[in-house]
């Protein structure tokens, strides 16, 4: 599953490169990170906790998004500034 959402990814972000306005670009990035992470805490909590007990889909993601909040946010954070260092070091001169 790592594999693939990895080549996917991949792929899709080579695909954003080609979008010229780089707010667009940053946004549908983070946005596409978020989901990501979110879909992976998601995945990694049904497979250990709520497979082994009475969750609906709404208590399981409710449950994901309350605990996952507050690390996609600095990671999110993290990832923004990281983008604009690594963007404005390659930039021409």
């Amino acid at each position: 599953m790592s594999l693939f959402t990895t080549i996917f990814l991949t792929f899709l972000f080579l695909a954003l490169s080609l979008i010229k306005n780089m707010h667009l670009k940053r946004t549908i990035e983070i946005l596409i990170l978020i989901l990501a992470w979110l879909f992976w805490n998601h995945t990694v909590f049904v497979d250990r906790e709520s497979s082994w007990s009475t969750y609906t889909f709404r208590e399981e993601v409710l449950y994901t998004f309350s605990n996952s909040i507050l690390p996609v946010l600095v990671l999110s954070i993290v990832t923004i500034f990281a983008l604009n260092y690594i963007s404005k070091s390659h930039e021409p001169k």
